[in-house]
């Protein structure tokens, strides 16, 4: 990954609401705004990040460190939100416990809600090489916030995106 990575969010919407009394927020909503309180994060000298120092890779592919990262700092149990340093693993973690559901797009039914984690799959090999948080869907589309996701990616064209 090139140097100035960034957490990419694809869409944010915010909505005022009238001054009451704040109910509390649900575990996927607290890691979804730790995801949303690093916007701007890029990655230090040699791809350093704080995500990667806190899983002893300071120098790594980050994406999954900084989903478990939002996780930890939410304090969601590892019971609930298994820690990883690599989407492979991360989804083989939740596959074990039953629950890693395919989308549509992978031949599944299920519909992402917020906070899930959405796993990239390479369109070639299959290979999962990514993850983000979701942040919602709407109208067949997935908004994600993610980490090391350069906010200027170009590496995937339009139909891709869409088919994956």
């Amino acid at each position: 990954m090139k140097k100035g990575a960034a957490i990419l969010a694809l869409l944010l919407l915010f909505v005022r609401t009238p001054a009451r009394a704040l109910e509390p927020v649900s575990q996927s909503g607290q890691v979804v705004a730790q995801a949303l309180g690093q916007m701007g994060y890029t990655e230090g000298d040699d791809e350093y990040t704080i995500f990667g120092q806190r899983y002893g890779y300071p120098n790594g592919y980050w994406c999954d460190m900084f989903v478990s990262w939002c996780a930890d700092e939410a304090g969601v149990s590892r019971e609930a939100f298994p820690r990883s340093v690599n989407c492979a693993r991360q989804t083989r973690s939740f596959t074990a416990l039953g629950r890693y559901q395919p989308s549509a797009a992978r031949g599944g039914s299920y519909v992402p809600l917020q906070g899930d984690l959405v796993f990239f799959h390479d369109l070639k090999t299959g290979r999962i090489h990514h993850v983000g948080l979701v942040l919602y869907t709407e109208n067949g589309q997935l908004f994600t916030v993610e980490g090391n996701a350069l906010t200027s990616r170009l590496d995937y064209p339009p139909a891709e995106v869409s088919e994956a």
